[in-house]
């Protein structure tokens, strides 16, 4: 029964891709594969269990409940996996908060959004754009869609403020944190809390597609 459910929400993953109006237009760019794994226990390590699970699943953040898994195994199944390029969606069955980077998304169950803001960490090598602590730590730093300097042009993105795209600044917080970091977008962007990529990270998105 697990197994059939794991299918039918690798079967959906790749329909969020194909209805997302970015992934949509480069959906022909995609190729998924599913990869079926057998674990011993059901649920993910964490709040006093233990559980043996292949991908050794656990609970990434007592905040939310984010959920994460070992990139070393990660790794090793993928090595069995013909025609990969590194990239992967892990599915585990607990929550539905998830964690991403290193090309590894991780995902509880099934949560369309938080696919895809994963998939951002994961692939695009984003950033959060939200300004809850969630766990952040050590200093903040520059990235693709997230500035230390409260000056438009002096951040990652200021060819979009020269060219004039409206709506692209710099906002005060991100990455966790409400000082000391700003933002390209006041709201909407799936890095906080949408489901549509703002300009900048729709721009990242597109360059590691053809990368």
């Amino acid at each position: 029964e697990d197994q059939n459910e794991f299918d039918d929400i690798a079967k959906a993953c790749a329909k969020v891709f194909r209805r997302h109006k970015l992934f949509g237009e480069y959906y022909a760019y995609h190729n998924f594969i599913r990869a079926n794994l057998r674990s011993k226990d059901q649920g993910v390590t964490g709040f006093g269990r233990t559980k043996q699970t292949a991908l050794g699943g656990y609970i990434a953040g007592k905040v939310q409940g984010q959920v994460g898994v070992r990139a070393e195994r990660v790794r090793a199944y993928l090595r069995e996996v013909d025609n990969n390029d590194g990239q992967v969606i892990a599915i585990v069955k607990a929550g539905s908060a998830g964690t991403g980077g290193g090309g590894i998304a991780t995902v509880g169950g099934r949560a369309d959004d938080t696919i895809l803001h994963e998939w951002g960490h994961a692939f695009a090598r984003l950033s959060d754009e939200y300004t809850v602590f969630t766990g952040h730590r050590g200093e903040a730093r520059n990235s693709v869609n997230i500035s230390t300097s409260k000056d438009p042009l002096k951040a990652p993105w200021a060819h979009f403020v020269r060219a004039g795209v409206p709506g692209v600044g710099a906002y005060r917080g991100g990455a966790g944190r409400i000082k000391g970091v700003w933002r390209p977008t006041a709201s909407g962007c799936a890095m906080a809390n949408g489901n549509r990529f703002c300009p900048v990270c729709r721009e990242a998105f597109i360059l590691r597609i053809h990368e």
